[in-house]
């Protein structure tokens, strides 16, 4: 609860400077089988702020899709525009510093410099993601990093105006997820590809409609291909408390002394991304990774053995 709080008031700070930001102030979770049912009912009698019960007539009326019931989660629950959230988020930074903080993109285009370019900071954080991998900047196998990369791909479907006027819309989720865009698009994701080789836009066709074609069939049925995207997740082990992001000072890092990390957020970067970077950022300016653990001792799980 804390997370989607904090979450929810950076979105209030990047509204500000993008307000098309939020797609959709509420979210609809399906029960699909028999234990679905009896989960979704119980999060509604144990978080009736955020989650109320529907019925199989009531599902068909908001979302237009059969089901066996679900909750429709609300009151601080959304369908966020990363990209645009992140370009208001960034002016709010802007604004808040009087513009005296700076945005690069040029770095060596060979992992072996990047010591050298690094070593005029007092301190880094490494977040880029599985890019933190795939350029050499950390290793994988090493014990900073008990993650696994998993590609995730994603395909945009569009409705001509004749369908899109009988279509409601809105986000669904039951295992897989559909979600409306700005410009009328819907996103229907995302794979799970553990190997090496990532899927072809058939095989992503092919995966997408039968883990998904339940929660949309009108969709599936009408809509026609936009365009894929395609991205790679960093997937934390999973631990004592499930699947962690990783945040902590680096115990292994090779191009800067004072290197901290924070990555390992994986599909649900939008709940942890502003309580463990407001955590991270207190424990930077302190200089004593120890804070983290004060109310939080869960957030070192990856460096207990």
């Amino acid at each position: 609860m804390e997370g989607l709080e904090t979450t929810n008031r950076l979105i209030d700070a990047a509204k500000k400077h993008s307000p098309d930001c939020v797609v959709r102030d509420k979210i609809f979770r399906l029960a699909l089988a028999d234990k679905n049912v009896d989960q979704l009912k119980l999060t509604a009698e144990l978080h009736p702020q955020f989650a109320t019960w529907l019925n199989p007539e009531e599902v068909k009326m908001k979302c237009g899709t059969s089901s066996l019931g679900g909750v429709m989660l609300s009151n601080g629950c959304k369908v966020v525009h990363v990209p645009s959230y992140l370009e208001g988020l960034w002016e709010a930074c802007k604004e808040l510093s009087n513009g005296d903080i700076t945005w690069s993109m040029e770095g060596p285009d060979d992992s072996s410099e990047w010591k050298d370019f690094l070593s005029s900071f007092d301190t880094v954080v490494f977040s880029a993601g599985s890019g933190l991998f795939h350029d050499s900047i950390l290793r994988k196998d090493a014990d900073d990093a008990p993650v696994d990369l998993v590609i995730g791909q994603s395909v945009e479907m569009s409705l001509d105006y004749s369908d899109a006027a009988k279509y409601p819309n809105e986000a669904i989720l039951c295992g897989k997820y559909i979600v409306p865009m700005p410009g009328n698009q819907i996103m229907i994701g995302a794979t799970h590809e553990y190997k090496e080789e990532a899927l072809d836009e058939q095989g992503v066709l092919d995966e997408l409609k039968e883990r998904s074609y339940e929660l949309s069939p009108f969709l599936w049925d009408k809509g026609s291909v936009h365009r894929f995207t395609s991205g790679c997740r960093v997937q934390s082990h999973r631990g004592q408390y499930g699947r962690m992001p990783i945040i902590g000072k680096s115990q292994h890092c090779d191009v800067h002394e004072n290197a901290y990390l924070f990555t390992g957020l994986s599909a649900r970067g939008m709940v942890y991304h502003g309580i463990y970077g407001s955590l991270l950022s207190t424990a930077i300016a302190a200089q004593d990774e120890n804070i983290l653990v004060e109310d939080y001792p869960q957030t070192l799980w990856w460096k207990q053995k």
